[in-house]
């Protein structure tokens, strides 16, 4: 019963993670490890984008220092699994 409350108060494009699910504990493991943060910032891939998109060159010493911290952001959001294709992170960039 419980296992069923979950999967009506999470998005319906996470309820395959608990439709065959015996338990509460185990639909609610099943949507947390999905859900947890992956990058070592622990934000996932909202706060990995943030902290992408927030960075601004004028911060910076020199364009090389930009570049790289740019680029660790990126590898952030890569390691997070959030996927962007060269026209976006030329964008943001």
């Amino acid at each position: 019963m419980q296992a069923c409350l979950i999967g009506l108060a999470i998005n319906d494009n996470l309820r395959y993670l608990v439709e065959d699910c015996d338990s509460a504990h185990e639909a609610w493991t099943a949507v947390s490890s999905k859900l947890k943060p992956k990058d070592d910032m622990g934000m996932g891939k909202t706060g990995a984008l943030a902290q992408l998109t927030s960075i601004k060159l004028e911060d910076y010493s020199s364009i090389a220092g930009y570049i790289a911290a740019f680029m660790n952001r990126y590898q952030k959001c890569s390691d997070a699994d959030l996927k962007m294709d060269d026209e976006i992170v030329g964008y943001v960039m």
